[in-house]
């Protein structure tokens, strides 16, 4: 499980320019593992989630796919504080 852990805190540090405060947290339990990433600075925010979500997506996708080489079902969680969705209605 840290060889996953170490594998996607790489693969984070090139897409990401500052990673002063990166942080990656994995809870385990009876559905697998979730890898949590914290410590995203607020100008970075679209370099982790992409044009329409798509390389949080792609993070997601390969996450899964490593998690299962490995015989874990993985999962990725961005934590990113103070990201508000826009509310219905409004564009």
């Amino acid at each position: 499980m840290d060889d996953i852990k170490n594998w996607l805190h790489a693969l984070v540090v090139g897409i990401l320019d500052d990673t002063s405060a990166l942080e990656i947290l994995t809870k385990e339990d009876e559905m697998g593992v979730l890898y949590t990433i914290t410590g995203i600075a607020p100008d970075e925010r679209g370099k982790i989630i992409g044009r329409q979500g798509k390389t949080a997506e792609a993070l997601r996708t390969l996450l899964r796919s490593v998690g299962m080489s490995k015989n874990v079902r993985a999962a990725l969680r961005i934590d990113i504080p103070d990201f508000s969705q826009p509310k219905e209605g409004e564009v």
